[in-house]
């Protein structure tokens, strides 16, 4: 499963993209317990890319190949920011990757040395110069924010940023409630609260299975979408009858929902540049 992960990491470094079409064929012929650590292990090494990389160049010295770096990268991730996984299970599959997938001399103790390290270090790990790179975001959105938005917390908004959101579900409210919903996913096992700001979301607290498994999914109740994505939507104030152009559509989350707010009586007209994207 790593070196599939390794595999589509190397990609995005070459392209800066990850291939959604590969993504999708690989996860699905995992077993289910599986996935959630496949996805984490992609995603997060990505939302923390910055600065998995300025560790790397911090602790190992000289010039080294992409994929050593990948490697890396992934075994960084593990040991700094998946709890589940001991350090030494992070360690023992990072140097095996390392000898199937990096042609490097000896690479494979470079890994260790440097992962058991910084597990050694990981309470004094030094601090990168700027909380751009400590967060992983673009210098340019920083210096952005920093000088030009007068944001009173800059550190709390690119932490805050650079975490997980929760699985937040928007309510079809052509086929039900967010009430009768709500008591459906409890029916199923699923605890959710309503969400802070949108009418239409249920924030999800206890989710062990994959949602696609859920009859309500199955039933078209709900449509999974961060509740700022929901946002956008309403303040569309959109009306039947009206017509919406949806530009950079796929892959359809506030298309189906503007549609859901003229109760399918209006016209929607969604493109983008990714067929990839719109064939999902």
């Amino acid at each position: 499963m790593r070196k599939k992960v390794f595999d589509l990491l190397l990609n995005f470094y070459r392209t800066k993209r990850i291939d959604g079409k590969r993504f999708y064929q690989e996860i699905s012929v995992l077993n289910l317990k599986d996935r959630p650590l496949f996805k984490d292990l992609i995603w997060g090494s990505i939302r923390k890319w910055r600065y998995l990389n300025w560790l790397i160049n911090r602790f190992v010295r000289g010039n080294i190949t992409v994929e050593l770096r990948i490697a890396l990268l992934i075994g960084i991730y593990q040991v700094l920011f998946e709890d589940k996984i001991p350090d030494y299970a992070a360690i023992d599959t990072t140097v095996e990757l390392t000898k199937s997938a990096v042609n490097v001399k000896n690479a494979h103790k470079l890994v260790n040395a440097t992962l058991r390290h910084i597990s050694i270090e990981r309470d004094r790990l030094p601090l990168p110069p700027s909380e751009a790179i400590l967060y992983s975001h673009a210098e340019w959105l920083y210096r952005y924010w920093r000088d030009r938005c007068n944001i009173p917390d800059l550190s709390l908004l690119l932490k805050v940023d650079s975490t997980v959101p929760p699985i937040t579900m928007r309510v079809n409210r052509l086929k039900c409630t967010r009430d009768e919903l709500k008591e459906k996913l409890i029916d199923e096992g699923i605890k959710v609260r309503n969400g802070y700001y949108s009418p239409d979301a249920l924030i999800v607290e206890n989710l062990r299975r994959d949602i696609r498994t859920l009859n309500s999914y199955r039933e078209g109740l709900f449509y999974v979408q961060d509740e700022a994505s929901q946002l956008i939507s309403h303040m569309l104030e959109v009306a039947k009858y009206s017509r919406v152009l949806s530009i950079c559509a796929a892959p359809g989350g506030k298309v189906t929902h503007i549609a859901q707010m003229q109760e399918d009586e209006g016209e929607i007209y969604a493109v983008d540049v990714s067929e990839e994207g719109m064939n999902r």
